[in-house]
């Protein structure tokens, strides 16, 4: 207080504190006189200097019988009010960014109650703060009784592993991405989740729409190819019906007849190859993809396709097979394996694919030794229309498309490239957990 204990000694106990609050304090005394302590949380003091101060006071009636004395404690609450101020603006600060998100946020707990939700969940459904805070999410949410079916936060509970699925919603109109995220204490205990509900309707057509101008302008190549391939046993059949049709001989024209089916089978076989490209991927499509079957084939697609003298190694391990549409993964593969074949189209070089699976995850590697990526490029080469070919030798997508269909479906793609050559490309996509 500033005060010496001299100057305090006499001192009228009223003085000590500001005169618009001497009355409670007065009150406060008069209650401790009946019960003999108490405890207030928060009273002005003022100083020997005048400043005011704010504490919490403790008092104690002392019958020393023909006197009676009050024990005063109190605790200079300044720091703690300073603290106090700053948590608070914290709170608020952090209240601020998690409202500008646009995106949905929710913190449940491990009951599914709604803890704390951002504007974007009040607006959307067009209610308050206080209505949806302590109901069940699948109730406030979907009006539903139990937990949603595939939903994220249920498998977060389980694991204590982030998990994000993608939905559709409003009969099929708008695409969700949903994310649980867990929060843990200090031991490593689940806490609560937050829930992140992200719109990707429009990212999902773009990427669509940029998945089919590909496909598209890569089946203007792909043609050309079938044309030639189809070619050669195509004038094979021809030959052989035009000998035959003057062939007198039954045995002759037998065997030019197996010549021709021969010939038909080739073309039945390229027909089949170049198939799973040309159609155009929707979500309904998904089915159990065979990876080495799909791998295999974006292989004799691209060998079709160029002349380059290329030595193919394969350490293909058994692998499960991953839920997705068999045209995407092949585009993926062809795309990998074209650039491959490119990095050693001038000097040629060794085309190496494998497949491993690991506890959680399945593995494909494709590898070249051919003429590398400069480090400085490493971290650009899944960005869009990013090239370091020569003008006209390639828009900059493929990795692009590449990286875009792995992540729809959970996976990873990196790139590795040594100083004097050689590329790594390899993928991973995680064994499905059934949520």
């Amino acid at each position: 207080t500033g005060y010496k204990k001299a100057d305090l000694q006499g001192k009228v106990i009223g003085d000590l504190f500001l005169p618009e609050g001497r009355g409670n304090v007065t009150a406060y005394l008069g209650e401790v006189m009946e019960k003999g302590e108490g405890r207030t949380d928060s009273v002005a003091f003022v100083r020997e200097d005048g400043a005011v101060f704010e504490a919490d006071l403790s008092a104690k009636k002392m019958d020393l019988g023909e006197s009676v004395l009050f024990q005063l404690i109190f605790r200079d609450l300044t720091d703690q009010r300073k603290m106090e101020k700053k948590i608070l603006e914290s709170k608020r600060s952090l209240q601020a960014i998690f409202d500008g998100i646009r995106d949905r946020l929710s913190l449940q707990s491990l009951s599914y109650e709604v803890l704390r939700v951002n504007r974007a969940v009040v607006e959307y459904h067009q209610t308050t703060f206080q209505d949806l805070i302590g109901r069940k999410c699948y109730e406030a949410y979907n009006g539903r009784s139990g937990p949603c079916e595939d939903c994220p936060v249920s498998v977060t509970l389980e694991t204590k592993q982030p998990v994000s699925c993608v939905r559709k919603v409003s009969h099929g109109e708008k695409i969700l991405r949903i994310s649980s995220y867990p929060i843990l204490d200090e031991k490593g205990n689940l806490v609560s989740i937050l829930e992140y509900m992200q719109d990707i309707t429009e990212q999902q057509r773009f990427q669509e729409e940029l998945l089919r101008s590909e496909k598209l302008a890569g089946l203007g190549i792909l043609t050309s190819g079938l044309a030639h391939e189809i070619n050669n046993p195509l004038s094979g059949v021809l030959g052989m019906a035009e000998i035959a049709m003057e062939e007198e001989d039954p045995v002759m024209i037998k065997d030019y007849l197996k010549d021709i089916m021969t010939c038909g089978q080739k073309i039945s076989e390229i027909a089949k190859e170049f198939s799973s490209y040309s159609r155009i991927a929707k979500r309904e499509d998904r089915t159990s993809v065979d990876l080495i079957e799909v791998l295999e084939n974006a292989l004799k697609m691209v060998q079709r396709l160029t002349k380059t003298p290329v030595e193919i190694v394969k350490d293909f391990q058994p692998i499960g097979k991953l839920e997705a549409n068999s045209g995407e993964i092949q585009l993926v593969f062809q795309h990998l394996i074209t650039n491959a074949f490119q990095a050693m189209k001038e000097t040629g070089g060794r085309l190496a694919l494998s497949s491993r699976s690991w506890k959680d995850a399945i593995e494909i590697k494709v590898s070249d030794d051919g003429i590398g990526i400069p480090e400085k490029y490493l971290n650009q080469v899944f960005d869009p229309f990013f090239t370091t070919r020569e003008v006209g030798e390639g828009k900059g997508l493929g990795l692009y498309v590449a990286y875009r269909i792995v992540t729809k479906y959970d996976g990873m793609i990196r790139v590795e490239s040594g100083e004097h050559g050689g590329t790594t490309f390899t993928i991973q996509f995680p064994i499905r957990r059934d949520l």
